[in-house]
């Protein structure tokens, strides 16, 4: 969802616009693009850092915490390669987020840049999702490791954004 938020801003952004309609400019939907995406992540993270600390809670509760409903491999190697992607596609966005401008100085895109830390934040939640679960599959009592690393991913994406 962010990323057709920051399509749509920056498609909308470039194109030349009429004065007239646009006295404060076009240019101006860019950065309101990467604060709706900002507020969008910020919602979803309390979301998730709500339902971690609802399920860590009844988890310690219950006493037996969370019981794996499906016990092979291929969500974890799916988790890994997402990550491996996520990180490449970041790569790319850092390296493409530096634009010559015409005085023939870099300037950094912040389009860009909010899509390259939405794939860091994608890469990042996966790596941890990913550890939890190898960590479950080996021990069914480490179960308490996936709401706290919700809990610390969501908090960290509520301040980076």
């Amino acid at each position: 969802m962010s990323q057709l938020i920051l399509y749509y801003t920056e498609q909308r952004s470039s194109k030349t616009r009429s004065s007239a309609h646009y006295p404060a400019g076009a240019s101006r939907l860019e950065p309101l693009g990467v604060l709706s995406c900002a507020a969008l992540m910020g919602f979803a993270s309390f979301g998730v850092l709500k339902e971690s600390i609802e399920s860590l809670f009844e988890g310690i509760q219950g006493g037996n915490g969370a019981a794996l409903m499906d016990e092979n491999w291929s969500s974890f190697w799916s988790m890994a390669s997402v990550v491996f992607v996520k990180l490449a596609l970041y790569a790319l966005c850092k390296k493409v987020a530096h634009i010559k401008g015409s005085d023939n100085k870099y300037h950094i895109d912040p389009t860009i840049e909010a899509v390259a830390l939405d794939h860091w934040n994608d890469c990042l939640s996966n790596a941890v999702a990913a550890i939890a679960l190898l960590f479950t599959l080996s021990n069914e009592m480490l179960w308490i490791l996936d709401p706290i690393g919700a809990i610390i991913i969501s908090l960290y994406i509520i301040f980076s954004w």
